[in-house]
This record gives C-alpha cells, sequence and structure tokens, in this order.
C-alpha cells in the first residue's frame, strides 16, 4: 500500500524561488552569511581586471568562476530567476542565432572570431547572486579604468623620459596603455566617462564618491584624447550633453558645481593641449579633411574614408541577403570577393574584418533577425539597467551602468563591440550590474518581483 504523497515545503532548498527577495532570504543562516564577502571579492577582481590588458582579463575571471561553482549548491535558486529575465534570453537568442548562421557564412574561422567574445557571458551568472555588493562591484569597475589610465601614463612618461622599464610597449602616438589597440581602448573610455560623469554633474556634497568622481571623469577624458579616436571624442561629447541635459531636465545641478566643473575642465584641456596639442589638431584637421574627401570627392583611402567605405559595404550586403545575413564572420570574405568581381585587387585597397557600425555590420551578416536582436538587447539592457535609476539615485554611482551602457550606444556608429574580446567582457560586466540594478529595486521594492 502505497503511502501519502511527498511534496516539497517552500523551505525545501529543492524548491524553486519566485522572487529574487525569497533567493536572499534562503540564504540566511548558511555558510554564505560568513563567507559571501570571499565571493564578492572574487566578483570585483573580475570586475576592475575585465577592462585591463587581455592577458589579466582572461585570468581575471577565473576566482569568480572558483567561487561560483563552489557556492553552486547554495545559489543555483537565482538562476532560475536569471533566465527569466529578457535580457539573458535575448543574450541566449542572439548567441543561437549566430552559431546557426555558422551553417552558411563563407569564412567559418571569422565566424568563430566573431562569437569569441560570447565566451565572457557565463560571467553574469557568477555576479547575479551579488546584490548587495553591486556598488563595490562599480566601483572596482572603475578602479580596472583608472588602472589602464595609469598604464597609458605610465607609457608615456616611460617613452618621454627615456624610462626601458616603463617603456612596456613601442611608443606610437595613439597611446592606448596595455590595451591592444587605440580605437577599442578610446572606445571603452566613454563607458568609463558614463560611470563618473552622474557623480560629478549630479551628485551632492563632497565626500570622496564625488570626489573620486572628478578624479575619473578628468582620467577618462584624458586618456580619450590620448587615444587619438575620433569616434570616441564625439561619443565621449555626446554623452556629456546627454548626462547634462539629464541634471538640468531633473534639476540636480547648481552654480557651484557648473563652476568647479568650468575650472577642472579649462585645467584638464590646458594641460593636455601643452602636453600633446600638436597631436590634438593634426587629428581634428585629419578627420575633417578626409571625411570631406569622401563624401565630395569619393576618396576612401584614408582613416576616415575607409570607415565611411567600410559602413556602405555593410549596407550592400545587407540589402544582398536583408533576411539571414550573410553568416556570423563574413564581412571581410564578402568585401574581397566583391572587389574581385569589379576587377580590383583586394590587397590594394583599405578592407577591414568588420564594418565599423554594429548596427549595419549586425544587419549585414546576420540579417534582419540579428539587426533586431542586437537593438532588442540595447534596450533590455538600458531598461534593466534603468532600475534603480531614481531622483535619488541619479547623483550617486548606481546610476553609473546605466549611462556607460549609452556612453557604448554612442559608439555604435564608429566599431563593433561584440567582435572585439576587450569591449566584449566589459558589455559582459555591464549587463550583469543591469540586471543586478533591477534586482536591487525588486529587493528594495518587494512588491515589484524581477
Amino acid at each position: 500500500m502505497m503511502g501519502p504523497r511527498m511534496s516539497l515545503s517552500p523551505d525545501t532548498p529543492l524548491t524553486p524561488t519566485r522572487s529574487y527577495a525569497a533567493a536572499l532570504a534562503r540564504l540566511q543562516g548558511t555558510r554564505w552569511q560568513r563567507l559571501s564577502w570571499l565571493y564578492a571579492l572574487c566578483g570585483m577582481v573580475w570586475c576592475a581586471l575585465s577592462v585591463t590588458s587581455m592577458s589579466l582579463v582572461e585570468l581575471g575571471c577565473i576566482p569568480v568562476g572558483v567561487a561560483f561553482l563552489v557556492s553552486l549548491d547554495l545559489v543555483w535558486p537565482f538562476f532560475v530567476l536569471l533566465f527569466r529575465q529578457s535580457l539573458m534570453q535575448l543574450l541566449v537568442a542572439w548567441a543561437a542565432w549566430m552559431g546557426l548562421s555558422l551553417l552558411w557564412t563563407p569564412d567559418l574561422a571569422k565566424g568563430g572570431w566573431e562569437m569569441a567574445g560570447l565566451r565572457f557571458t557565463w560571467t553574469i551568472a557568477a555576479l547575479w547572486p551579488l546584490v548587495r555588493y553591486r556598488r563595490w562591484l562599480i566601483y572596482a569597475l572603475c578602479a580596472g579604468f583608472l588602472a589602464t589610465n595609469a598604464s597609458q601614463l605610465a607609457l608615456w612618461i616611460g617613452h618621454t623620459l627615456d624610462l626601458p622599464w616603463l617603456s612596456f610597449k613601442p611608443w606610437h602616438p595613439r597611446n592606448a596603455g596595455w590595451w591592444p589597440h587605440p580605437a577599442v581602448c578610446g572606445y571603452m573610455l566613454v563607458a568609463a566617462l558614463g560611470l563618473h560623469l552622474p557623480t560629478a554633474l549630479m551628485g551632492r556634497g563632497w565626500k570622496w564618491p564625488r570626489l573620486f568622481s572628478f578624479l575619473g571623469c578628468a582620467a577618462s577624458v584624458l586618456g580619450m584624447i590620448g587615444t587619438g579616436t575620433r569616434g570616441a571624442w564625439i561619443a565621449g561629447a555626446a554623452l556629456v550633453v546627454v548626462v547634462a541635459g539629464v541634471s538640468v531636465a531633473t534639476g540636480r545641478w547648481s552654480r557651484r558645481t557648473l563652476a568647479i566643473g568650468a575650472v577642472v575642465v579649462a585645467a584638464m584641456l590646458g594641460a593636455t593641449w601643452l602636453a600633446a596639442g600638436d597631436v590634438i589638431t593634426r587629428r581634428a584637421k585629419d578627420g575633417y579633411d578626409e571625411a570631406r574627401a569622401a563624401l565630395v570627392e569619393r576618396q576612401y583611402e584614408t582613416d576616415t574614408g575607409a570607415r565611411i567605405k567600410f559602413a556602405g559595404w555593410a549596407l550592400r550586403m545587407s540589402l544582398e541577403r536583408p533576411l539571414q545575413g550573410h553568416g556570423a564572420g563574413s564581412y571581410e570574405h564578402w568585401t574581397r570577393e566583391r572587389l574581385r568581381t569589379q576587377g580590383i585587387d583586394p590587397d590594394t585597397v583599405r578592407t577591414a574584418p568588420q564594418g565599423h557600425n554594429l548596427w549595419l555590420h549586425a544587419f549585414g551578416t546576420l540579417g534582419i533577425a540579428g539587426l533586431g536582436l542586437a537593438v532588442a538587447i540595447a534596450w533590455a539592457a538600458l531598461r534593466a539597467a534603468a532600475a534603480p535609476v531614481t531622483r535619488e539615485t541619479l547623483g550617486t554611482y548606481e546610476s553609473g551602468p546605466f549611462f556607460a551602457l549609452v556612453g557604448m550606444i554612442l559608439t555604435t556608429p564608429f566599431d563593433v563591440a561584440y567582435v572585439n574580446s576587450p569591449p566584449s567582457a566589459l558589455l559582459a560586466v555591464l549587463f550583469a550590474l543591469a540586471l543586478l540594478g533591477r534586482a536591487q529595486r525588486e529587493v528594495d521594492d518587494p512588491g515589484n518581483p524581477v
């Protein structure tokens, strides 16, 4: 004779939770209370190292990965909630569509290269239980960016003063520090500026977070200028306008902040001009001349002209096969083949492995489905990051991830972030902080589950 049917009680560890707050409550009385700080420290290490040199990026995710695996028996209920988030569902769909497109791409190796940035996505799950430490994760990311700015400064000092122990790589007028390419460095520093600007422009008082934000803004702007990346300059200026507009619209600005900010900016620009005024002038003038030559005289074999040409090729790709695209990694193969059909040797003109415009590149390689997913991911990330942003938190680092994502979106007309490893790692961290922001809103307001 069978006994009564057994059922799991709400307190049974195998029962899925319905809210983030319930998952947190389940951790009470476990070793999590004693050791969560150690897990959080591993998460901070990852956030800090995610924007440093690529060798440190690859190593930096190991500690948080170990902490994640060791704590899996406690934190697994969080992951049921994680995959209910629209951003995570869209990221899974994006990865699946990119993988499926390898079936028809003409360049399987390049397709694998474009998908390589997805290897950092798992860290979103590793950071997901750390909602109580979100602010410290943001500070750690800021510290990582400042370390990169310090590497730029060290490289400049090493070559200027002929100090071999500081000259860790050959000198180039476009200083990227320990990052591999000045353009990648410049675009990522727009996100760094977004982390600091809200506190600098909309913060209250003069405690250490406010002072730290001014230091971060100065370092980010100087770093961007040092890279010589004109697209980053444009995106950074646009971001300042956006944050300043928000501060005015919400009444969070003050005359004192405006006056101090003006003095700091003037001093910063003056010092930069003395150090690299000729480089800045040349880069700006060259950019204007190259853009005019490309648009008026159809001269595309310059830095700016080539980027206009690359975007045009991506648009032609999309019009050829708008539904499914040509497949991940197909961009360079397609451009070289089209040049050959026109009787042009591809080795005699500038080509590139990407379209230097995220939206057109996604459209050309992944079709309308890929473009739609890219837009949806950007929207879902912004929505999640905006959840903890209120009138009270606008002037704090709690709102930094939202404006960092705005900064990254402003760089999309100039770069394809997801095909490069450094910005892919940064995006994984920003997506995690965005989702944690939404979880924080739910913890503060249990009636609004994530």
